[in-house]
């Protein structure tokens, strides 16, 4: 499935004593792909262990452990990819 995901960050409202000189401060991005669900156990401990590593900051990815149970019910949606885009404002 084709997919657009977007990414916003910096968001500042800029005031105007005027409201139509009212703006918005931002950067962003759109990433456009296909999305694919992991099935496969190992591909998704793979990717819940990069996921808790960015939170957690461990020194390896190998330290978390997940039961049977909950790998096979979590849901993950890989996107590959294609093309992406930014803007800032």
């Amino acid at each position: 499935e084709k997919v657009c995901i977007e990414f916003d960050v910096d968001i500042e409202l800029v005031q105007s004593q005027k409201a139509c000189n009212t703006e918005m401060k931002y950067k962003s991005v759109l990433t456009f792909g296909k999305a694919v669900i992991l099935k496969d156990i190992a591909e998704k401990k793979e990717a819940l262990d990069i996921i808790m590593h960015h939170y957690y900051n461990h020194d390896s990815l190998s330290a978390f452990h997940y039961s049977g149970e909950a790998l096979e019910k979590v849901i993950i949606i890989k996107v590959k990819v294609e093309k992406m885009t930014g803007k800032e404002s």
